[in-house]
């Protein structure tokens, strides 16, 4: 169950093409996904107990005639290649596993210091292999009577150094013990990589580094899954509009992930495509030597993207090591406009000084001395890349998109770019990184004319990603709705209703409830750019009859302020005095006036609900009780009194629902401590209750109180026993 269903299409179809079936089909127990042989498309993807009538007998012997009639030899040729690539990336990526477990063992190297020695070893080889074969002669890279552990690890690394300065500085040097060297050698001398397919050294390698990439290196590393939905939402080609080579640049491009994806999917479509095989290798030529270009700060990250690259086909010659946000200062690069610019920019950070002075947004820097986020600048610094009517693909903290104190970057996007697409993340997506921010992908368009209309945007969110996001190591798994979205996208934009919506739309269009698809009104971006809020608000739905929270209870703005009564004792709770499990107030602490945190302001009666409106916290919901009347609550409240036919009781349970504290976590906004205001929070549906049910939801909450009250009493008395 834990499988991802995403890394077998490839494996399955080809195994459906050789044995000429219809449809080839995936299952890991939980879910059961279905693929035309033919054109590789999903037409099937559900759970595991709804299975489609299209795979009844009768239909499928019909599909199976017109099957044999309509695969060719050469589908049958590559499903053959794909099964190899497939059986090669297994085999060479345990290879490498184990040529670190050597140097985990004898040299104590874990992490991204064993992959610095076995990546140079790597290419070490290749340029041995590359030099033999240009010198017809046998390899060297080998451990036999003529070669040992000192000549590879010293003299054979030093010419490659040498003959390859855009990959290395020159100081670098293989530190491993001879005894290291000589195992991984003796492991990997029987392998030509010259002549392993690109798909098989490529993949096996970019699974070892998604593995090292886990630790300290991580915030360098985009998930996969990730990387391909970019790349495929913007679908890059050979030629630009202009009929120029499209040129595509990752001023923040850390291994190399957006612009192998690219290389790779822009190589397919050549493969595909063009059927001269002169002009098919002069347009590789072109795709490997000048069209992706990377820049990076970090020397080791600019040698692994190099790597990377080079075993995944190359490209690699238009990677620098260069400040990114002054990508656009470089000299390669100072008079480059770019048809994509599609990066994972780094998150938290905040810059300072004279680099703000070079950034429009670096205005609004704050603080003293003025600093701005990093992420921020690179908004600027990637539109400044673009051609007039070039895409921008970046991942975004939704702080940006969504926190009131960042409006003018919103309004600055807005400005320059046409908005083509906003897609929600899940929490914790990048957990693997060591980041917890919630983040979403944005795709622009800049303006070709400064008096571009905005059209309707497509906006998703994506529930799961295809990797667990509870744990640090990121291990795949079958839920991932990106691969859905992009299917609904792509067909959605064929359409008629496409069409008639450019310019006559409400608020919004729902393609699709799973995973949650649909297109927003632009008039409706005025505020926030988050497609959580959008979904919350205009999409999701109950599946009972609903009322919104304004409905049913008062928001409360009373306030008091205790400095004006300095001498008096308040009681005043937070979210820590409400216990979360069984949804009361378990503690308060008492302050005098003057000695009030500058939080407690909210003041609260008995009967009151409070219920907090900080995302992660929105489990702290509770009844006020008789104690605490009168009594002071955290700002981080909302306090809601119950309208007259509704009971605190009952409005404690609907604000206590999973699909209330859902909606409390889409419609947060802020980046530190991420908040639903107030008019939000009481546009939250909840469902329509008949009195029969308030009636007995009240009774049942008003016995488990007493019950609560009872087991209080008891352990009371336990603990008097025992002091007695």
């Amino acid at each position: 169950p834990e499988e991802n269903l995403d890394y077998y299409k490839d494996q399955v179809v080809a195994y459906g093409l050789l044995l000429r079936a219809p449809y080839s089909v995936l299952c890991n127990g939980k879910g059961f996904r279905v693929f035309d042989t033919k054109t590789g498309e999903i037409v099937w993807d559900k759970d595991v107990s709804v299975l489609p009538e299209f795979l009844g007998k009768k239909n499928l012997l019909s599909r199976r005639r017109e099957a044999i009639d309509t695969y060719t030899k050469e589908e049958e040729e590559r499903a053959k290649k794909t099964l190899l690539v497939f059986e090669g990336i297994k085999e060479f990526s345990a290879i490498l596993y184990r040529c670190e477990d050597f140097i985990r063992d004898v040299d104590g190297l874990t992490g991204e210091d064993a992959f610095d020695e076995l990546s140079m070893l790597l290419f070490t080889k290749m340029y041995e292999e590359r030099l033999a074969l240009k010198e017809n002669r046998k390899g060297r890279f080998v451990i036999d009577e003529h070669t040992d552990a000192h000549y590879i690890k010293n003299d054979l690394f030093k010419r490659a150094v040498e003959a390859n300065p855009d990959i290395f500085e020159g100081d670098e040097k293989i530190s491993l013990n001879n005894d290291t060297v000589k195992e991984i050698t003796k492991l990997l001398q029987d392998y030509t990589l010259l002549q392993t397919e690109v798909d098989v050294k490529g993949r096996a390698f970019e699974i070892f580094l998604g593995k090292t990439f886990t630790g300290k290196l991580g915030q360098f590393f985009t998930p996969r899954t990730i990387v391909d939905f970019m790349v495929g939402f913007v679908n890059p080609t050979r030629l630009a509009n202009d009929k120029n080579l499209y040129s595509v640049i990752d001023p923040s491009c850390g291994s190399g992930g957006f612009l192998i994806r690219v290389f790779t999917h822009i190589e397919k479509h050549i493969k595909e495509t063009e059927g001269d095989e002169s002009k098919k290798q002069n347009q590789l030529d072109a795709l490997s030597k000048q069209q992706l270009y990377g820049v990076d700060i970090n020397p080791r990250l600019v040698r692994i993207a190099k790597m990377n690259m080079v075993l995944h086909g190359d490209g690699h010659g238009g990677i620098y090591r260069f400040n990114g946000l002054k990508t656009h200062q470089h000299e390669k690069l100072v008079a480059k406009k770019f048809d994509l610019v599609i990066t994972n920019p780094p998150f938290g950070n905040k810059d300072k000084g004279e680099i703000l002075k070079e950034f429009e947004l670096g205005e609004f820097a704050t603080g003293a001395p003025p600093q701005q986020a990093r992420e921020i600048l690179f908004v600027e610094e990637c539109i400044k890349l673009l051609k007039d009517g070039g895409e921008l693909a970046i991942l975004l903290p939704d702080g940006v998109l969504n926190n009131s104190t960042s409006d003018y970057v919103r309004d600055f996007i807005k400005k320059h770019t046409i908005i083509q697409g906003i897609i929600s993340l899940p929490d914790r997506a990048f957990k693997a990184s060591g980041a917890n921010s919630k983040t979403s992908v944005l795709f622009v368009r800049k303006k070709s004319q400064d008096d571009e209309v905005q059209r309707p945007v497509f906006m998703a969110v994506a529930e799961e990603v295809g990797y667990n996001r509870q744990t640090k190591e990121a291990e795949p798994i079958s839920e991932n709705d990106l691969p859905l979205i992009l299917k609904q996208y792509r067909e959605f934009l064929t359409t008629q209703n496409y069409r008639a919506i450019q310019n006559n739309l409400d608020d919004v269009y729902i393609i699709s409830e799973n995973p949650a698809c649909f297109m927003i009104n632009p008039i409706l971006l005025e505020r926030r750019l988050d497609a959580t809020y959008f979904y919350a608000k205009y999409v999701f739905k109950l599946n009972v009859p609903s009322v919104k929270v304004s409905d049913i209870s008062y928001f409360s703005e009373d306030r008091i302020n205790p400095e004006r009564y300095p001498e008096k004792i308040f009681k005043y709770i937070q979210f820590s005095d409400v216990e979360k499990k069984l949804g009361n107030v378990v503690s308060w602490t008492e302050y005098t006036g003057d000695e009030m945190p500058s939080r407690g302001k909210m003041f609260i009666k008995t009967g009151d609900v409070v219920a907090a409106k900080v995302k992660d916290s929105e489990e702290n919901v509770a009844i006020v009780p008789p104690e605490l009347n009168g009594e002071v609550a955290s700002t981080g409240f909302a306090v809601l009194r119950p309208k007259e036919d509704i009971t605190p009781e009952v409005l404690y349970v609907l604000m206590r629902l999973k699909t209330t504290f859902n909606q409390i976590r889409w419609m947060a906004a802020g980046t530190i401590q991420p908040a639903i205001k107030d008019e939000d929070l009481m546009y939250i549906i909840v469902p329509k209750l008949d009195q029969r049910t308030k009636n007995e939801i009240t009774k049942k909450v008003k016995e488990i109180e007493k019950a609560r009250q009872k087991v209080k009493e008891e352990l009371d008395e336990v603990g008097d026993m025992i002091i007695k």
